[in-house]
């Protein structure tokens, strides 16, 4: 078996955990002492990733184990039951996992902010509470919709109305990156500026989904 196989499958076991029974917030640990003390070290993939990276303690390194931390204390948040049952319906085979962890530790390892690895755990726990809403290949869609957006345009979903064009540049690029659906093009009033038209946008599927998890991302 590869190490990384083994990282990715650590990642799954790491899921599964009742991470909330650890005595202290897993984000306010400090990235040092993970690597320096051992603290976590009894969630697999903490364990993996500190005996890849004794060797060095990168800026990078620091940030990753960062991101993956605060992945998990979201994940944690979902009820034990429903995690069990996530993983035994779409996650049962090796191949299954590997695919999962590979997919979900690469993402997170390429989000330039904290805020997308958090984002990519509520995906997960739509899907998981709200399966008639988001399917498994709809979460893993959307997450990498969201790598390559940059967060602050996604958060405009919140309070993005169809046809509007407030802000064009951003429902351009939400546009580009697969969360709205071209809608027409308004060619302005008679007589008034081309500025007073624009392209006409409408929310889809994918971005009705994602404007839901922020919503509710929000208002906690």
């Amino acid at each position: 078996m590869t190490k990384k196989l083994e990282v990715e499958k650590a990642l799954v076991e790491s899921i599964s955990l009742d991470i909330s029974s650890n005595a202290i917030e897993l984000t306010e640990v400090a990235i040092d002492s993970v690597l320096d003390e051992g603290v976590l070290q009894d969630i697999p993939i903490i364990n993996s990733l500190v005996g890849i990276y004794k060797v060095g303690k990168t800026i990078t390194q620091k940030y990753y184990i960062k991101k993956i931390i605060n992945f998990l204390n979201t994940f944690g948040s979902i009820d034990e039951a429903s995690k069990i049952r996530f993983i035994k319906e779409e996650l049962s085979t090796d191949k299954d996992k590997e695919k999962f962890g590979e997919t979900i530790l690469l993402l997170i390892e390429k989000a330039d902010e904290i805020e997308k690895s958090i984002l990519y755990a509520k995906i997960f726990k739509m899907h998981i509470e709200h399966k008639d809403f988001c399917s498994y290949s709809e979460s893993i869609r959307i997450c990498k919709m969201v790598d390559k957006s940059f967060y602050d345009d996604l958060l405009y979903l919140i309070k993005f109305q169809n046809g509007d064009m407030t802000n064009q540049h951003i429902t351009d690029e939400l546009y580009k990156n697969g969360f709205l659906s071209f809608g027409g093009i308004d060619g302005g009033t008679i007589g008034g500026h081309i500025e007073d038209g624009g392209i006409i946008y409408n929310i889809n599927k994918y971005g009705e989904i994602l404007k839901k998890v922020l919503s509710e991302t929000e208002s906690t």
